[in-house]
């Protein structure tokens, strides 16, 4: 895929900043008009059904921009930092994941956070029994980060006994067992018809962990799947669908972007 550049999109002088000597920098612009539009172009990709939708919010970090967000019913979201979560929980978002495993003080944040907020479902990511420990008597749940090609975090998508035995872990431990992440940005370089073809072959095996683990009696309640680039390739897999647990996606840079994010995407 060519490397985009700003200058293949065309400005509108609607967006100039009038007396920028006045404006203190840096500064962030957000230009509210577009951020509706992009919403709903995601809403519509999703058949319109908010609750699919898990938006990576480590760009879209802005209390507004979550409540916009919130108003079109998206209130579930994903997190990088401790500082995204407690913004979005004060934003009223009603279930966050932070997007990576967490130790220390980290940690200690995220368990005074849930039971600040003891409404709301928080969750983190762990890739091995040692990791998930840490929130047994916690109101946290755990999902299972899985490794499908990305190679930064996660446990290997074909260990499956591994990720059976994870699961057992989970449950004989007390600790709330909420489903699979899967964050396949490594395709994000391809052209959109090998990155569908490359995607969806990953989601079938994803599928076939979920069915491993039904058959062996443990529930999977949700599956996270596709940053921006999957985006488009995730949200058309019929697989997803009917399959006795909730799918969502989480893209965030569909919200506001770079021309990269723009190319990536169809339309």
């Amino acid at each position: 895929m060519d490397k985009p550049y700003v200058d293949r999109y065309a400005w509108h002088d609607r967006y100039g900043v009038r007396q920028v000597a006045g404006v203190a920098t840096p500064a962030l612009m957000v230009y509210a008009d577009e951020v509706e539009h992009n919403i709903a172009c995601t809403l519509s990709a999703l058949g319109g059904d908010a609750n699919r939708w898990r938006p990576h919010v480590k760009t879209a970090k802005l209390a507004w921009t979550m409540r916009a967000m919130a108003h079109h019913g998206v209130t579930a979201v994903k997190c990088a930092t401790t500082l995204e979560l407690s913004v979005a929980l004060q934003a009223g978002v009603r279930d966050a994941v932070l997007a990576y495993p967490l130790v220390g003080p980290a940690a200690q944040r995220v368990r005074q956070l849930a039971d600040e907020f003891p409404a709301v479902h928080i969750s983190v990511l762990a890739e091995n029994p040692e990791q998930a420990a840490q929130w047994q008597g916690t109101p946290v749940g755990v999902f299972l980060d899985l490794n499908p090609g990305m190679d930064r975090t996660g446990l290997e998508q074909r260990r499956h006994s591994d990720i059976l035995a994870f699961a057992r872990a989970l449950q004989s431990r007390g600790i709330g067992f909420r489903g699979l992440h899967y964050y396949d940005g490594h395709l994000g370089s391809l052209a959109l018809p090998e990155r569908r073809a490359a995607a969806h072959r990953g989601y079938d095996e994803l599928l076939a962990i979920a069915g491993e683990l039904k058959r062996a009696g443990i529930a999977v309640g949700e599956i996270i799947t596709a940053g921006t680039p999957a985006f488009p390739c995730s949200a058309e897999y019929s697989g997803f669908s009917a399959n006795g647990f909730l799918h969502r996606v989480s893209p965030g840079t569909v919200i506001y972007c770079d021309a990269t994010s723009l190319a990536q995407l169809p339309g």
